[in-house]
């Protein structure tokens, strides 16, 4: 594995456990001023365009989500395109780890110097009924 990939394997790691933890700051040193963020799956008429949108919408997810904590599994494997790396992700609420988890799976593509250039969701099984109510 190139050391891009490697760098690249281990932001996709620490981007989703700021997510978890529900640090914002850490978060957003990710992604590059132009990121693109397209989860088509999941309902989203259009892309949403730039960094500062994306950290705006982050935080209002982070707020609505605070009462819900979650849990993540992460398995981020890099591609042989070292710019893009599969992130697989495992997806069940903090307050009960026996109800059934909900997959993603996000294809990051990385610039040059290691930032979020795009995230695009290419698989979803959706949350269970009831997730984090």
């Amino acid at each position: 594995m190139s050391s891009a990939s490697d760098r690249n394997k281990r932001t996709v790691e620490a981007f989703y456990q700021a997510e978890v933890n529900r640090d914002l700051e850490t978060w957003t040193s990710f992604w590059h001023p132009d990121g693109v963020l397209s989860f088509w799956l999941n309902e989203m008429k259009e892309a949403i365009h730039g960094r500062d949108t994306l950290v705006q919408l982050e935080a209002a997810k982070f707020a609505q989500l605070a009462e819900n904590r979650f849990e993540m599994e992460v398995t981020a494997d890099p591609l042989a395109d070292e710019s893009k790396v599969l992130a697989r992700l495992r997806i069940w609420p903090e307050a009960d780890p026996r109800s059934a988890a909900f997959h993603y799976w996000l294809l990051f593509h990385f610039d040059d110097a290691g930032l979020v250039e795009e995230l695009e969701e290419i698989a979803d099984t959706r949350p269970p009924a009831g997730f984090g109510s």
